[in-house]
């Protein structure tokens, strides 16, 4: 879903309209099922792990709550930033890995969304294959020859 694509402008305003008529305690619960479904929307694969991020940030917010203000606390803090980092750092570069490591294909590698430079470069080799099947030649109205004329 798309910043500027309607469907995202029909998604926000059904969210917003619907938070604002619930309860405190409601709206958050209500965030984080949304949360689900717009980025389950963009890709659903990475569910399990937005999942398992959220039950861990969770669980470890609530030991911060629980514990007395000290090591403990500071501790639980600590892990869960560290714990978010490295799955954003694993998650991030593993296509970088992979290519280092020449690891034929981690299973893992298909959760990759292609990104911005895959697929211009996907796109510039499209655009130079159609560039080299669409050349053709026009009458020249003017000089009464042929003229080569490129599409692209």
């Amino acid at each position: 879903m798309l910043f500027n694509s309607w469907t995202f402008w029909l998604f926000l305003s059904i969210v917003l309209s619907s938070y604002w008529l619930l309860p405190h305690r409601s709206q958050n619960i209500f965030l984080v099922f949304v949360n689900y479904i717009f980025d389950g929307w963009w890709d659903w694969r990475f569910l399990p792990l937005i999942a398992f991020s959220t039950v861990m940030d969770f669980t470890l917010g609530n030991l911060v709550a629980a514990a007395p203000i000290g090591s403990k606390r500071d501790w639980y803090g600590k892990v869960s930033v560290i714990l978010n980092l490295l799955l954003l750092g694993f998650f991030k570069n593993l296509s970088l890995w992979e290519r280092s490591v020449r690891i034929p294909s981690l299973p893992l590698s298909r959760l990759r969304k292609k990104t911005f430079c895959d697929r211009k470069s996907e796109r510039l080799q499209f655009s130079s294959s159609l560039k080299k099947e669409s050349r053709f030649f026009l009458k020249d109205p003017i000089v009464n020859g042929s003229r080569y004329v490129d599409v692209f």
